[in-house]
């Protein structure tokens, strides 16, 4: 066969030697050679990741430079009549720099960071609510259970003067209380002090029964309910005694 001739492809002289060949496609067996592949497709990760951070920061100290003598925009505004530093227009009321732009770095279309910004605010505006709500419960707590407190301590002080008034009341022939909120319940037809027990007061209002009751005992026994003390009279309550008050006594019903 001549060399200006076309070898046949389809010779057994052309199929051998494209058996010598390793043409057939698939994965690369030799560690040597696979280990020598990976390591350059790591390297070209890298340099593309590189030059794409490189040219993103480029980009923005570019674009956050002023314009100079430099930049065709700005040469055939000079030739227009602008003069650097002054406003567009012809009294200069214009802009003095250029629109800023800002540079996208995800996929999303325009209008996400606007919806984004709302659904921001909306949660903002429940958290606040939320947090309102929340400050305003923890405060009626708060006062409920001051006011328990309160309570709890006054009914305290009557049920103790309860027994004072009733064993002063004793000791004076009283068979009969004054006012019945003025004894313990239990003592109201008991003629022995012993015959007393603690009773809660469910009936009636502490605050109605303990000013009351200080009065009472203060103007026939000479005795105060905050000094818990008993004078020998009315002169010596009137000069030992700060006053008919809780507020006098330091007290803060």
């Amino acid at each position: 066969m001549s060399e200006s001739e076309e070898e046949d492809y389809m010779s057994e002289s052309f199929l051998s030697q494209l058996e010598k060949k390793d043409v057939k496609p698939g994965l690369i067996k030799i560690p040597s050679l696979k280990r020598q592949y990976d390591l350059q497709k790591q390297n070209l990760e890298l340099a593309k990741r590189l030059k794409g951070k490189n040219a993103k920061e480029t980009l923005k100290n570019d674009l956050s430079k002023p314009l100079n003598s430099d930049n065709i925009g700005f040469n055939m505004l000079k030739k227009m009549g602008f003069k650097e530093g002054e406003g567009l227009g012809k009294s200069g009321e214009g802009i003095k720099n250029p629109i800023g732009i800002t540079l996208r770095t995800d996929r999303c279309g325009l209008g996400t960071e606007t919806v984004r910004n709302e659904k921001a605010a909306v949660l903002n505006n429940i958290r606040s609510i939320r947090d309102e709500v929340l400050d305003n419960q923890r405060h009626d707590f708060r006062k409920d259970q001051h006011e328990r407190y309160k309570q709890r301590k006054v009914f305290g002080i009557v049920r103790k003067h309860q027994k004072v008034c009733y064993n002063l009341d004793s000791s004076n022939n009283v068979t009969e209380p004054i006012n019945k909120s003025f004894w313990p319940r239990d003592c109201l037809n008991n003629e022995n002090e012993s015959d007393c027990e603690e009773d809660e007061f469910e009936e009636e209002d502490p605050y109605d029964v303990i000013f009351p009751l200080n009065d009472y005992l203060r103007s026939t026994y000479f005795y105060c309910m905050w000094c818990v003390a008993q004078y020998y009279g009315d002169e010596d309550l009137r000069m030992n005694c700060p006053g008919s008050t809780a507020e006098s006594h330091g007290e803060i019903l």
